[in-house]
């Protein structure tokens, strides 16, 4: 009870100063998000993450998140550098979460190269490589090893098509 008191808190000031940002208080705004260091507030700042469409105020909020440090704050960056559409969103994250030198991060990380979405698998990759742990190097080459199938039809079911070929003479 006494979390979810504090969570609501939070959110309320970070509502009011995210309406400050773009404004004649915007300094004061983007210092107070910046100075977060409650791990209470990492839920509302995940919020605002989500929600935000400019990519500078998600940067913003990222450095909120770095500034707390606590383990659900770490989780939500990997999750938005893998996942944020925008690549200097993702570079951002994965700048804040080098220093952190977390191994959660790089467990993280190497979990996503068994992704089926080629994407996700080649953002885990770099992710690995700004996290420099050498544990990750062998599921960094088990994720190059790919099977790739490819259906071959001989001859031609397609009336009308046409083949081409090469001969000695």
């Amino acid at each position: 009870e006494r979390q979810d008191k504090l969570e609501r808190e939070w959110i309320a000031k970070l509502a009011r100063w995210q309406a400050m940002l773009g404004t004649d208080r915007d300094i004061v705004a983007r210092e107070s998000i910046r100075n977060i260091s409650d791990p209470g507030a990492v839920k509302g700042v995940g919020s605002l993450l989500r929600n935000e469409a400019d990519p500078k105020y998600r940067c913003l909020y990222l450095e909120a998140l770095a500034h707390v440090g606590a383990p659900d704050a770490i989780g939500l960056m990997a999750n938005v550098a893998l996942d944020d559409p925008v690549e200097e969103v993702r570079l951002t994250c994965l700048d804040y979460l080098k220093k952190r030198k977390d191994t959660s991060v790089v467990s993280f990380f190497v979990g996503q190269l068994r992704s089926k979405d080629n994407r996700v698998v080649n953002r885990a990759g770099v992710g690995l490589s700004y996290m420099n742990d050498r544990s990750a190097i062998g599921p960094l080459i088990d994720a190059l090893i790919t099977v790739h199938k490819y259906k071959v039809v001989s001859g031609s079911s397609n009336p009308g098509s046409m083949s081409a070929g090469f001969s000695s003479n």
